[in-house]
């Protein structure tokens, strides 16, 4: 008991923030979270410097322009193939510059995406796009209309304490999370 109360105190003089009522408080200033698309801030962070490398596999890299006009034209796909806004999508990829590109599309698109680990055994949907045929010039921003109840993704959790359970994560969720993170 004495080298656990030794351990808190310890904690508290190394801690930044204030501790009241046994709830500890951030010490950093609140952050002003704009109520946006995720569309919204991708274009407006790609667009910033958009010569500068983006992202890098083994079998392609884009700058930050290269993925935004990816992303679009995925978009674009997807629309013509019948993907609404609002509509469930299942991403079932290995990581990749692509699947980022695609996932990435489909939200463009006005879709909600449902990642799912590729190490699930069922059989999964493949769509191949035929990008000289889609132009990103055809693209059309998907207005979202309440970002901060727009689902932008469905993602499971690992299921530790039992079956895995979907959290909805909505476009505001994922903005606030940049906007933390900067």
């Amino acid at each position: 008991m004495i080298v656990l109360q030794r351990t808190c105190a310890d904690l508290n003089r190394k801690m930044k923030g204030r501790i009241e009522d046994r709830v500890v408080y951030s010490p950093y200033p609140d952050i002003e979270i704009p109520v946006c698309s995720f569309y919204t801030l991708a274009k407006e962070q790609l667009m910033k410097n958009p010569d500068k490398l983006a992202l890098i596999d083994e079998a392609l890299s884009l700058t930050r322009g290269q993925l935004l006009v990816r992303c679009q034209r995925y978009a674009v796909g997807f629309r013509r193939h019948g993907v609404n806004p609002g509509d469930l999508i299942c991403v079932h990829l290995e990581n990749s510059v692509e699947s980022i590109a695609a996932m990435y599309g489909c939200v463009f698109a006005g879709a909600t995406i449902v990642l799912l680990k590729t190490s699930l055994t069922e059989p999964g949907f493949v769509s191949v796009t035929d990008f000289a045929t889609l132009d990103e010039q055809d693209f059309q921003e998907c207005p979202v209309v309440d970002p901060k109840s727009t689902v932008l993704a469905v993602c499971y959790t690992s299921g530790s304490a039992g079956l895995p359970k979907g959290v909805e994560i909505s476009h505001y969720n994922y903005v606030g999370c940049f906007y933390t993170c900067r």
